[in-house]
């Protein structure tokens, strides 16, 4: 008998183990993959999943992967060799305003492969080669019947199932969710190399490069390591989507030579990939005991690269919650915040994805035109996907585990983010002095709920405390005589209280309620 069963141990998944393995709740993990995923896929981590992963002690070993600074941009060139169109790069003095961490990029397996060494297996296993079959559920578990690779069947009694077994998540079908939207938006194929051309090509790193001259048209290259791994993504034609044997290894090296214009480029290929794009959101991210997260509960188009950041944040959201109700500090009913919070902002992340697309199919229109003049300006306009704080932190809760303290909602762009404590809200960041290093009100949020008060606001501990004997929380004062000291001294402006008011934050970093003043 374990607490969770998480099926499925890709990013998503084993992110889902770390925060179980913090949080003292027994989990096993089942893919039915034999081993890690060495495909790169996805390959940056935005602002706030990068938060979530520095609270959880990983950020250190994040950035030892990351790509320098220079390189943290895309750019649109005549031929890789050739002439440079445009670039646009990531403003990080918009990180390091608002957040004690800049985006980073890692390839999706770098991620995975850190995750899995990070979950000690004491409380959290991890079983490869164990595939999914079915469930059935009782009063209060759920019996899962698994299948080893030798074909051996056997059951797992849990309290709870967390699926995060992808985009055609046999879990999902099982249970017969309904899912709105396309599945299929065409095939794709993904080829994983290793190659150096920059003896040849001038070096000019980027984390992508797209192609707008005649030889290599619409083409595109993404840097894996920014040195010599690489991935590209083609798009196949209706006759291939039936028949994919042209993609053999031969036709691989031809089509990256043609793509970099270097007819005797050294190449090794290290892994195709054929996939299916989608735009499709779950009806429900709850059935019963079980629990969809990530491609299981939605599906982005890659543009903007919001697909891993929605999933990282699906478990962000549901952990603590499953976590509470396990240990007992709160009932059941919570879980069913876990949609009602999360579906909204998958939504906005999925209409913001799909708005992207529109933007590069008007700059491969404008490249094949030849109108240089339109094509700098439309490249110019896709600033903002690189750029979208708002999107990224911006979003907002409303659930039964959010107290309303009856302000309004501040307004907010997908470029523009305004920092605030109104309940619902991620609680902006504030470097805090503590007696023995600097650390940030994001280091705070993770296991437990947080009350935040001045050195004026100790009552507030008691009569929560009162208020909610079983709600594990501490209480951590902001202040001159406080446990840390507000380096800039904006606590009160920047979470909108009075000399005695308080915030209680949630152990995912989002206000669950607020009091202006010290009226208990």
């Amino acid at each position: 008998m374990c607490d969770v069963l998480v099926v499925g141990a890709g990013p998503v998944g084993l992110t889902a183990g770390l925060l179980f393995q913090r949080m003292g709740v027994k989990a096993i993990l089942v893919d039915r993959r034999g081993t890690m995923n060495r495909h790169p896929k996805a390959r940056n981590l935005n602002m706030r999943s990068v938060e979530i992963f520095r609270a959880l002690g990983i950020e250190e070993e994040i950035r030892k992967w990351d790509f320098p600074r220079e390189a943290r941009r895309i750019m649109w060139l005549e031929s890789f060799c050739g002439e440079e169109l445009a670039r646009i790069s990531v403003d990080n003095k918009l990180a390091t305003r608002y957040s004690p961490c800049e985006p980073a990029y890692l390839s999706q397996a770098r991620l995975e492969d850190l995750l899995r060494h990070s979950i000690k297996e004491d409380l959290v296993s991890i079983q490869y080669g164990t595939e999914f079959i079915e469930l059935v559920e009782e009063k209060d578990s759920i019996v899962a019947t698994l299948q080893k690779a030798t074909g051996e069947t056997f059951q797992v009694r849990a309290k709870y199932l967390l699926a995060a077994d992808g985009a055609r998540s046999p879990v999902r079908r099982l249970l017969e969710i309904p899912v709105i939207g396309r599945e299929d938006l065409g095939k794709f194929v993904s080829i994983y190399f290793k190659a150096d051309p920059y003896p040849i090509a001038p070096y000019r790193p980027s984390a992508m490069y797209f192609m707008l001259g005649e030889a290599s048209f619409g083409r595109f290259i993404q840097s894996v390591n920014c040195k010599d791994e690489w991935l590209m993504g083609v798009k196949l034609s209706p006759e291939m989507e039936n028949d994919d044997t042209d993609f053999h290894t031969e036709y691989c090296l031809q089509f990256i030579r043609e793509t970099f214009e270097i007819p005797d480029l050294k190449i090794e290929i290290l892994d195709i990939e054929f996939w299916h794009m989608g735009v499709q959101i779950a009806k429900n991210f709850r059935k019963g005991r079980v629990f969809l997260a990530g491609d299981a509960a939605h599906l982005l188009s890659p543009a903007g690269g919001f697909g891993l950041q929605t999933g990282i944040q699906d478990v962000h959201n549901l952990c603590w919650k499953l976590a509470s109700v396990i240990q007992g500090q709160m009932s059941e009913e919570i879980l069913d915040t876990y949609h009602e919070e999360r579906f909204t902002t998958v939504q906005s992340n999925i209409d913001w994805s799909r708005g992207n697309i529109k933007g590069y199919t008007e700059i491969i229109r404008a490249g094949k035109l030849g109108d240089r003049k339109k094509l700098q300006d439309l490249i110019s306009s896709q600033w903002p996907i690189l750029n979208s704080i708002g999107q990224d932190i911006g979003f907002s809760y409303q659930s039964s585990l959010v107290v309303p303290d009856g302000t309004k909602a501040l307004a907010s762009t997908a470029t523009q983010y305004l920092p605030n404590a109104r309940p619902g809200s991620r609680a902006p960041h504030l470097w805090l002095q503590g007696p023995d290093r600097v650390i940030s009100t994001i280091d705070l949020f993770v296991d437990s709920f947080i009350l935040l008060t001045d050195s004026d606001g100790e009552s507030w501990s008691k009569a929560l405390q009162n208020m909610n004997p079983a709600l594990s929380f501490r209480c951590v004062s902001i202040g001159e005589n406080g446990d840390y000291n507000d380096i800039n001294n904006d606590f009160h402006e920047l979470y909108g209280i009075e000399c005695g008011g308080a915030v209680l934050v949630r152990p995912d970093g989002h206000v669950y309620w607020r009091s202006v003043n010290s009226a208990v």
